[in-house]
Order: C-alpha cells, then structure tokens, then sequence
C-alpha cells in the first residue's frame, strides 16, 4: 500500500485527493483480510471486516509445525502475516510434526532465526518427549529464549504425577510363563512422562516383547536368558500417553525400549523399574511363583528360593544368596549342628552387607544357639530372621563360638521380599 499521509492534509487538489487506482488499494485489501478467511463478501453485511479481525486475533499464535526432532521449524498460518522479528512476550503454539529426542531443542519461526526451546523457569533444558505430534505445543519469547509453558506437558489433559509417583500395580503370578499387572498410575524414571493404566495387562515371559495385553514380555534382541537370573519388570511410557510392561537385564530398559520403538514408532522413551521376574532353576522361560504379603502390591515374595549351605566354619564371612534378586529382604532359617566338642555357644549376626563389621558376641549379636555337652541330643537351632540384601544381593555374615568345637551351619531361605518403593 503507498503512504497516503500527504494526500489527506486538507490541501486542496491533487493532494487532497485520490485517484481511483490509489483509492482502491484500501478496500481490495480489507476485501482480502475478509475473504482470505473463507468468509463469503456481502454487501448487506456491514460487520464481515469486524468478524474477520476477531478471527485473526483468535488464532494469530498458531503457526503450522515442521521440522525435526530437536531443530523445529514453525510457519504462519496463511492468511496472517509473516512474523518479521521475534518480540518480547511473543507467544506461539504449534502441534510438531516430531516429537523431541533430546533436551536441547531449537525453534525457527518463519524464519527469522532459531532460538533456544527452555523449560518454564528459563533455564532448565525442556524434557525428552515433552514435544510430541498429539500433544499442542506453546511458548513464550522472554527476550533471548522460548519458554515452554508447564500447562502444554499435561498429555491428553492429564496434570503430570509428582515425581516418583507411584500406585496400583498389583503383580499376580499366573503361571509358569504368564503374570498380571493390575492399574498403576507412576511417573517415569525421569520424571518427565505420567505412565497410567486403568485396566489389567497380561505378560507373556517366554515370548518376545509385543505391545498390548495377553503379549510377549521379552526383549527380542539384547537380552539373556538364563537359569535363576532376576530381571528387571518395568512399566514404560510413550509421549502421546500409551504405556505398556515389559522384562529386561538393562536396568535402563534398553533393549525394551528399543523393541517398543521399532513396533509402536518414535516417543517410547519413558519407563520404571516396578519389581522383578526370575527364572527357575531347570528351564530359562519359566518364571519363579509369587505371592504376596497382606495383599500389599509393593510388597511381594518368591515362594520357590534356593538354598545356600556353609559347610566350613568361618568366624566371617560375606555370603551372597544364589539367585536372590538384588535389593530385596531374605526371609531365611539357620540351621547350626553340633558336629563335635564341649558345650557350644554360637552368637550370630547377620547385617546388610553395607553395615559395619561388628564381630558378634554375648551382648552383640541377630541371635545365639547353645547345646550342653552334657546332653545327648544334637544342637540344631532354628532362627528365622529376615535381612536386606544390596544391589549385588550380598548380605554379611559373621559368627563366633565361645568354645572349641565344630559346627556346621545350613542356611535356607524361605522367600525372598522386594518392596517397590526402596528401588
């Protein structure tokens, strides 16, 4: 349009008037503005330009999404302007075409240049999977970065779980290669995904990974097999809100993610460690049975354990359950027999192996277990205690006997505890 400033200064012609090619101008473009917007020109309708501005202003921060996954582009929608510079409180929304692999991201608006995508508080950087290609996208300029609002995490509506949310989950062995998780609401490991289940999903142990309920559950490349190896069950997570459960030896789920990719597509990057699967002793897809204690679902128990037999007397020692998930509580029995010698007593204690080395004795000790020389009968105790193990299922043993003698000691488990919330 030209600059008609000087032709509306009162003077009299030709500078206070316009010439029809110059006149034109004005309403061919309001004319523009109106049909550009899909509204149809009638002359008996005096408010269409009224209407075609509350339509632009209603939808001017929206711009078309392109790009990729961490450099996304944004473009006008037609018939708005072009952007010519970013401004100070500018705001866009968007609905990307790629949902975001790393937590350095960059957005072009119209090209104009790319600026930094941050989180709300302007420094930390955005979440992976906090953009995604179902989920509205919006930002705010703050003078050198976009900010992304919090209000655009929420998938489908849904207000992000505190972090380390976790409930329901209820895990029922089925059978030899079948379990059940029951309704979980969690928030991912990395607290940037809410991972909800509102129905029962059935896993398959001895099939590989499949999504969806009555499926496989293990990883089709990556992961072993093998006798009485635990492995890790984790319930992980897409960034448009689909969730699923699955096994695997990464403690990152790896190999699961990986599988949920390739069969439901980019954004299954979120996950939790939920409890463990275990092998039996004879073949390497049956899983060990479970039950659980008072009908807590963060509180279950192998009812199939080994059994761990000392036959050399020690005064210390450091034993590892064979077989025993890490980071569980053992519920065991020992059992000390009286081989030879006067009358015994043995003082016992049995420690998380990160405790202090403390050498029991008659004032220190998990228990004590005597035998009288003077009777005939053996000296067979029975103590049943439980203990935490640690990340390597190690648990400290340490024994002393107040007198000569020779004992042996036999150590069963009876089950093996694993609580949720100590991870």
């Amino acid at each position: 349009m030209q600059d008609l400033t000087a032709k509306l200064d009162g003077a009299g012609p030709p500078n206070g008037q316009l010439p029809a090619a110059e006149f034109i101008q004005i309403p061919e473009e309001m004319q523009a503005i109106i049909q550009g917007l899909g509204i149809t020109l009638d002359s008996a309708d005096g408010t269409q330009m009224a209407s075609a501005i509350a339509m632009m202003c209603g939808a001017s921060d929206y711009f078309t999404g392109a790009g990729t996954a961490n450099a996304q582009t944004l473009t006008t929608v037609a018939p708005k302007e072009e952007i010519r510079s970013y401004i100070t409180g500018g705001r866009v929304r968007w609905l990307p075409s790629n949902a975001n692999t790393s937590g350095t991201v960059v957005i072009d608006v119209d090209g104009v240049g790319s600026k930094s995508l941050v989180a709300e508080d302007g420094v930390s950087s955005i979440g992976i999977g906090n953009l995604n290609t179902v989920r509205y996208a919006e930002a705010v300029y703050d003078g050198t970065n976009y900010r992304l609002l919090n209000r655009s995490l929420a998938a489908s509506g849904v207000t992000p779980l505190p972090r380390g949310s976790f409930s329901g989950g209820l895990l029922t062995y089925i059978s030899a290669n079948d379990f059940d998780i029951g309704p979980t609401a969690c928030r991912d490991q990395a607290n940037t995904l809410n991972g909800i289940s509102s129905t029962t999903f059935r896993k398959q142990f001895d099939n590989n990974f499949a999504l969806g309920t009555a499926a496989g559950a293990f990883p089709s490349t990556g992961a072993t097999r093998a006798l009485d190896k635990d492995f890790y069950l984790f319930m992980i997570m897409k960034d448009t809100g689909a969730i699923d459960f699955g096994v695997d030896d990464d403690p990152d789920a790896v190999n699961l993610l990986i599988d949920a990719v390739s069969l439901g597509g980019a954004g299954w990057t979120g996950y939790l460690h939920i409890g463990w699967i275990r092998t039996d002793g004879i073949t390497n897809t049956v899983i060990t049975k479970w039950t659980h204690s008072l009908g807590d679902p963060d509180y279950f128990r192998w009812e199939v354990p080994p059994v761990v037999s000392i036959s050399s007397w020690t005064t210390s020692a450091t034993t590892r359950l064979g077989g025993a998930p890490p980071l569980t509580s053992a519920d065991m029995n020992h059992n000390y027999d009286w081989d030879s010698g006067s009358t015994t007593t043995v003082y016992v204690m049995v420690s998380p192996f990160t405790a202090n080395s403390i050498i029991p004795n008659a004032t220190k000790h998990t228990f004590v277990i005597f035998r009288n020389n003077l009777s005939s009968a053996e000296m067979v105790g029975d103590a049943q205690i439980r203990v935490e193990l640690d990340a390597s299922s190690n648990y400290r043993w340490k024994a002393s006997i107040s007198s000569a003698g020779t004992v042996t000691i036999l150590i069963s488990t009876r089950g093996y505890f694993f609580r949720r919330g100590a991870k």
